[in-house]
């Protein structure tokens, strides 16, 4: 009696490896991807120190960035599980974002940070002089959606709005201080038709 052995093809079984190795290498990344378990406190005012909890932060402070919504914050301590950060100016109401810079993996928070002022005042209401002053950003005919972010990474953010019309993407560079809250010129970004 002879035994009967199958025969594998091996294309089939080259697959077979090839699926195995994905498996056990994106098994891997997911480990490594940082988790944002919990910041605090969740509302603060720009400059205060917000403490955020997870796994797999970078133990090197410069090694992870962190983003309030669109503006990008110090870290100012690190270890795998705990970042120390100051609010940056212009944060606003969105989740926090960490990347490890060694493996290029990102978390986000599950809810949104609340970016809170303090009026300069004992009754806590707003005055004159408690808000800075603005100049106003020109915009063209046919203007529609538009969005903020640190475009130049200079910690503060820039705005960018569609203009339909012109078929342009225009983009205003911030350039607030201390005492006010100013946009440079636009520069314009040829885009498709009717972006």
């Amino acid at each position: 009696m002879r035994n009967f052995y199958p025969v594998i093809p091996s294309v089939f079984l080259n697959k077979c490896i090839q699926t195995f190795l994905l498996f056990i290498a994106s098994f891997q990344v997911i480990a490594q991807s940082p988790v944002i378990s919990s910041f605090t406190p969740v509302s603060a005012t720009a400059g205060s120190a917000i403490t955020i909890n997870g796994s797999n932060f970078n133990d090197i402070a410069q090694n992870n960035i962190v983003y309030f919504g669109g503006v990008k914050a110090p870290v100012i301590n690190a270890s795998s599980s705990v970042l120390t950060v100051t609010v940056p100016s212009g944060s606003s109401f969105q989740r926090i974002i960490v990347t490890n810079l060694q493996n290029n993996l990102t978390a986000y928070s599950r809810t949104s940070f609340i970016p809170t002022f303090s009026p300069n005042n004992s009754l806590l209401k707003l005055k004159t002089g408690d808000l800075m002053e603005q100049s106003p950003v020109a915009l063209d005919m046919g203007a529609g959606c538009s969005a903020s972010g640190d475009l130049d990474n200079d910690g503060k953010p820039d705005l960018a709005v569609i203009n339909s019309y012109g078929n342009t993407v225009s983009v205003y560079k911030n350039l607030s201080n201390q005492d006010s809250i100013a946009f440079g010129e636009k520069f314009d970004l040829t885009a498709g038709q009717g972006p």
